[in-house]
C-alpha cells in the first residue's frame, strides 16, 4: 500500500471471500457477471469503514462498526459516504 500524506483518505482493495461461486466472478440477480471486490477506507492508520460491490454497478458502504451507510451507483459516492460518516456528517 502506498504512503499518503497525513489527513488523506486511502483505499485498500481485497477480493471478497464471501462467495461460494468461482472466486473471480459472481452473478447479480439479473444474471450479469461481475468481479467481487472489497475496499477498506483509511485515514492514516485508522480504518473508517469499507464498501463492497454488490452488483455490476452498485456498491454498499459500511462504517467502521460495520453499520450500513447505503447503496451507491459509484465507488466515488460510496467512498465519500464512508468519509462523511467518519467526520460525523451527511455530506
Amino acid at each position: 500500500m502506498r504512503q499518503g500524506t497525513p489527513g488523506t483518505l486511502q483505499r485498500k482493495s481485497e477480493l471478497s471471500k464471501t462467495s461460494t461461486a468461482h472466486p473471480e466472478e459472481l452473478k447479480s440477480a439479473s444474471g450479469a457477471k461481475f468481479k467481487p471486490l472489497h475496499h477498506s477506507v483509511y485515514e492514516g492508520r485508522e480504518r473508517l469503514g469499507h464498501y463492497v460491490r454488490i452488483s455490476p454497478k452498485r456498491y454498499a458502504a459500511y462504517d467502521a462498526r460495520n453499520r450500513p451507510l447505503g447503496k451507491f451507483a459509484s465507488t466515488r459516492k460510496a467512498f465519500a459516504a464512508v468519509g462523511a460518516s467518519a467526520r460525523g456528517g451527511n455530506r
